[in-house]
C-alpha cells in the first residue's frame, strides 16, 4: 500500500517534501538574483524573516518582561543584520500574540510598538493578533508568508525551553525555522 501511495505522490506532484520545496525557492533566488529578478524570500542573504512569539502584556500596554527579552534579541540580531548588509531592505518582523490587556493592548501590538521606539521601522513589522497559542503563531506566520508571496522559513524567537517545541508547529505548520533565536533571560516555561 505504501508504495502505491507513492506511485500517487509522483504522479499527482504532491510528495514534494518541504526541503525540496525550499532548496527549490532559495535556488528560483539564486537565479533571479542572477537575472536581476527581486525575489521575495524569507531568508537569504540580507533579507530574512524574523518571529517574535508573544510573552505577555502589562496593564500599561507595554510587552510583558519575557517579551522584552525576546524583543531585545530580535532587535541585536536586527542591528547586527543591519551593520553585515548595509540595511534590510525586504526583511520582515512578524510579531504574533493575541493574549491582551484589560485595556486591549495585544501581546503583538505591544511587541511592536517596543519595536518601533527601538529604531525599527515599522513598516518591516508585522503585526499578527489573533493567534492564541504557539500552533495558531506558527498557521497565521505560515499564511501571512504565503500571501506575501515568501519562501516560507523564519528565524524564531522565543525562549530557551519553548524552543524545540515551537519549531515542531512551525513545521507542522509548514514552516521551516532556519535558525532559533534562545532569548537570554526569558524563563517563561
Amino acid at each position: 500500500m505504501s508504495h502505491n501511495r507513492n506511485q500517487h505522490r509522483l504522479r499527482t506532484g504532491s510528495g514534494i517534501t518541504r526541503r525540496s520545496a525550499l532548496t527549490a525557492g532559495i535556488a528560483a533566488c539564486i537565479v533571479g538574483a542572477a537575472l536581476g529578478a527581486a525575489v521575495p524570500v524569507a531568508n537569504a542573504g540580507s533579507q530574512t524573516t524574523y518571529v517574535v512569539l508573544g510573552a505577555g502584556v502589562t496593564p500599561q500596554g507595554a510587552p510583558g518582561p519575557m517579551a522584552v527579552f525576546r524583543l531585545k534579541a530580535v532587535s541585536e540580531e536586527w542591528q547586527r543584520a543591519a551593520k553585515a548588509n548595509n540595511q534590510n531592505p525586504g526583511s520582515l518582523i512578524i510579531v504574533t500574540g493575541a493574549n491582551q490587556n484589560p485595556s486591549g493592548v495585544t501581546e503583538a501590538r505591544a511587541m511592536r510598538n517596543w519595536l518601533v521606539t527601538h529604531h525599527i521601522s515599522g513598516g518591516q513589522i508585522v503585526e499578527e493578533s489573533t493567534a492564541g497559542d504557539t500552533k495558531q503563531n506558527a498557521q497565521r506566520t505560515a499564511e501571512i508568508l504565503r500571501n506575501r508571496g515568501m519562501i516560507p522559513a523564519v528565524v524564531l524567537v522565543t525562549s530557551g525551553c519553548h524552543m524545540a517545541r515551537a519549531t515542531s508547529l512551525f513545521e507542522s505548520a509548514g514552516v521551516t525555522v532556519v535558525r532559533g533565536v534562545k532569548a537570554p533571560g526569558d524563563t517563561s516555561c
